[in-house]
């Protein structure tokens, strides 16, 4: 039996070129040690180089005896091999299984010893069993079609991450070492039930081979295979989606919502996922509950906003989904002129709001402001106020001639003192019109709302709406104030 009646050999050719290094993952097991032969054996034919490396666990006493074996067939072999420890598991570690905790920590070691040895590739021995049992376990956990496909070739970082074994069953692995008279180790770990993946190996696959279907493995694998290539192909129509909604928006962190309820929600999904981990830099991988959460958001069944794991979250506003990084601090900051609490976040929100509104006035004011006169300008008054983009402004406000005194100066009784706030509960443009349903028209963000500042007189007569001259000559037609900002 040749190395390619094991190996995909498509794969390798299309990867490794002559004199390209890969690094092999050789842990003692069967699919491992038939990795580290055949690749050896296709090495000598194909030109590429290659180097083992030996991870120890720190979980079982055996594994001295292990990594003996494995040098001793690199030797034979003439392949070089490495030796690393991982960190031992602690209390600072929680928050994963034991599982996740060491193929975390194996990968860390892996892509080190990959960097300092000089090579671009890794290959591991995930054979069409390890397939078949991944396939199960992210079925029962309720994985979509993104976690239940798989990908033959993939990246760890910045390097190529390949499963030459990948369509190969454990029987023909075996029968290949036989040949060769390949020793290999059996990990005592592999018994225990107490994993799931030793429970799906040792109890349910048995179980739907006896009772049900006695190739289920093929079965199982082929539609695996399937689902795969109809991922991939969404995957392809969903990136280029992306990039015309990236381009529609201008802003990676937006994704119009509108437009997205015209997809299949499978494609919708896709966009959504791709949107998270792509174009907005999500740490953590969206669980298939957040993403079905966020498509109830895009149909508008769902609250308006939706939390991922990590700390950060998805919001829906004016027909868009807006992504919003983990915050520190996401206690409120007090109320707004009498209003009800604001969150930290919506201060954040706000902020990356204004600015994309170059010519909006956003702040946060306790209390009312008070203009105070100009002193070479009779009848303009002035006030400075920090913005929520952490610039100071001046607003100056003149009013019309005939409001000024005779005498030329601009001192002004009690009816007619100037003041800047927010907006507060009940406040109106007019009788029939109020100041709420006037910004939802414009489509200001509700988020944004409670900064807007507001050019008020002593009767709380509004006068005028600072940074946003088409509402603000609106409302001052009448009036004739003049309001200017200038930025210091």
């Amino acid at each position: 039996m040749r190395w390619d009646a094991v190996l995909d050999k498509q794969l390798i050719k299309s990867r490794l070129t002559a004199g390209s290094k890969v690094l092999l993952g050789v842990s003692g097991g069967a699919d491992s040690m038939c990795l580290l032969v055949a690749m050896a054996e296709a090495a000598e034919e194909l030109g590429f180089i290659c180097r083992a490396l030996y991870v120890n666990h720190l979980t079982r006493p055996t594994t001295g005896a292990e990594y003996e074996l494995v040098f001793s067939q690199c030797r034979k072999l003439g392949v070089p091999c490495g030796y690393r420890e991982i960190e031992r598991l602690t209390k600072k570690t929680t928050g994963k299984t034991i599982e996740e905790y060491l193929r975390e920590q194996r990968y860390q070691c892996l892509m080190t010893e990959a960097c300092e040895s000089g090579c671009k590739t890794i290959a591991l021995g995930h054979t069409a069993d390890d397939l078949v049992e991944t396939f199960l376990m992210h079925l029962v956990r309720g994985a979509g079609a993104h976690g239940l496909s798989f990908e033959r070739k993939s990246k760890l970082g910045t390097l190529d991450l390949l499963r030459p074994l990948w369509a190969t069953p454990r029987t023909r692995i075996l029968t290949y070492l036989q040949e060769r008279d390949v020793k290999f180790v059996e990990d005592e770990s592999n018994a225990l039930l107490e994993f799931t993946r030793n429970r799906i190996r040792h109890v349910l696959l048995p179980l739907l081979e006896r009772e049900f279907n006695p190739r289920v493995r093929e079965t199982l694998f082929r539609t695996a295979t399937q689902l795969t290539q109809v991922h991939a192909y969404v995957e392809k129509v969903a990136l280029r989606k992306l990039r015309y909604y990236s381009r529609l928006t201008g802003d990676p962190t937006r994704l119009p919502a509108e437009r997205l309820q015209r997809l299949p929600e499978i494609l919708q999904a896709e966009i959504v996922r791709l949107w998270l981990q792509q174009s907005c830099g999500c740490v953590t991988k969206p669980s298939s509950r957040e993403l079905q959460q966020i498509l109830r958001m895009v149909k508008g069944t769902e609250t308006r906003r939706t939390m991922l794991r990590g700390g950060a979250m998805v919001l829906s506003s004016g027909g868009q989904l807006i992504y919003v990084s983990a915050l520190q601090d996401v206690r409120p900051i007090g109320s707004v002129s009498g209003g009800s609490l604001i969150p930290q976040i919506n201060v954040e929100l706000a902020r990356r709001w204004v600015e994309k509104e170059a010519q909006s006035v956003l702040a946060y004011l306790e209390k009312p402001m008070e203009l105070s006169p100009t002193p070479d300008k009779p009848n303009s008054y002035v006030a400075r106020v920090k913005c929520l983009d952490g610039k100071v402004r001046r607003i100056h406000v003149e009013l019309p001639k005939e409001d000024a005194q005779a005498d030329g100066k601009a001192a002004l009784d009690a009816a007619t003192l100037l003041y800047l706030r927010n907006r507060r509960p009940g406040d109106r443009i007019s009788r029939s019109k109020r100041l709420k349903s006037l910004l939802i028209e414009q489509k200001i963000p509700s988020y944004v709302r409670d900064f807007v500042v507001l050019l008020v007189d002593s009767k709380e007569q509004l006068l005028g709406i600072v940074g946003f001259p088409e509402l603000t000559e609106a409302i001052t037609k009448k009036s004739g104030l003049v309001v200017r900002i200038e930025t210091e």
